[in-house]
């Protein structure tokens, strides 16, 4: 895990998991997150997961919830 102050950027890279096939169609995912110590939750605006395959999302904020 990694964070960008100037991008206010938290990057996860996701380990591999093998080959196990994943589907959003049967899971709903959480994921709560602790940033890098030094970093406070309120200075992160965006949160990028790094898929095992390489590709990157960003994922959303739950209001309200996140802090």
């Amino acid at each position: 895990m990694t964070y960008d102050a100037a991008l206010k950027t938290l990057t996860v890279k996701l380990k591999n998991q093998g080959d196990v096939p994943t589907t959003m169609d049967i899971a709903l995912t959480e994921w709560r997150l602790e940033p890098p110590s030094g970093v406070a939750v309120s200075e992160v605006e965006h949160v990028k997961i790094t898929y095992q395959d390489g590709s990157t999302s960003e994922i959303a904020k739950a209001d309200a919830l996140a802090e």
